[in-house]
């Protein structure tokens, strides 16, 4: 099983999506680096996650979106718009986190 198929990375991507991922990388160091936690609660509290620990947060990103966006950064949650990116551009059907994630801190506007 590959690590797209086990979830470790986006649904549907490619290895062509490490450079939309480091892309992310790049639009959020022009953008400023902050932590993205306010704004994933946000979003997955709009899937009807509600309010959640460190653990729930996790799994559902992982279910949500892959388990390497759970990754520990610092600031935090900076590789969730990284694998955000890697999906929106690369998988061909984005899954719907991903579209309300990049318009929920202002990446996307559709």
């Amino acid at each position: 099983m590959g690590l797209v198929d086990s979830g470790y990375f986006p649904a549907s991507t490619t290895p062509y999506a490490c450079r939309y991922h480091e892309l992310g990388h790049a639009v959020v160091e022009s953008f400023g680096i902050r932590s993205y936690k306010k704004d994933i609660d946000r979003v997955l509290q709009k899937f009807g996650y509600g309010y959640m620990n460190a653990n729930q947060r996790k799994s559902a990103l992982s279910k949500e979106l892959s388990l390497y966006s759970t990754k520990t950064t610092v600031p935090s949650f900076q590789d969730v718009v990284a694998e955000s990116f890697s999906e929106w551009y690369n998988s061909g059907a984005p899954r719907r986190f991903c579209e309300e994630f990049l318009k929920e801190v202002g990446f996307i506007d559709i």
